[in-house]
């Protein structure tokens, strides 16, 4: 049976954007982030992925590593659907560009979380060097 064109098989990933640098002293947040750099972040993932949702909320974190603890964090949040044929590339991109946004935002690590997995992954920058995730769509995975 064909698939209907009318509907697309999707997986989709969500992201969690920080809208202020960390600080070196722990608990305390740092600058904001220059809104140059969140319009760049946010033109990346639309031109990316031909759409996005996007909304503004609070988070709170802890990494136990550094002892740092951070409470009312504000963090922009944003949704993507990718057909699942392409669901393996879209995985390597976010990789790429989270690990980056990581270093350039100063964060320990950037969160994405595919609902559909039950899966959150941390893509920890080059700063702060850990285990990445591995890719759940490729052969032989999970």
């Amino acid at each position: 049976m064909p698939q209907d064109p009318r509907y697309v098989r999707f997986v989709r990933f969500e992201l969690t954007l920080p809208l202020r640098y960390n600080s070196p002293s722990p608990g305390i947040l740092g600058d904001p982030i220059p809104q140059q750099l969140m319009d760049e972040a946010r033109a990346q993932l639309r031109r990316r992925f031909r759409g996005l949702k996007r909304w503004v909320g609070e988070g709170d974190s802890f990494y136990p590593e550094s002892g740092h603890e951070y409470v009312g964090e504000p963090e922009q949040y944003f949704r993507v659907n990718v057909p699942l044929e392409d669901a393996g590339a879209a995985w390597e991109w976010f990789q790429d560009h989270c690990c980056h946004w990581a270093d350039l935002f100063q964060q320990e690590e950037i969160y994405l979380e595919i609902p559909e997995l039950g899966i959150a992954c941390r893509f920890r920058s080059k700063n702060h060097p850990g285990p990445q995730p591995d890719n759940p769509f490729s052969a032989g995975a999970g």
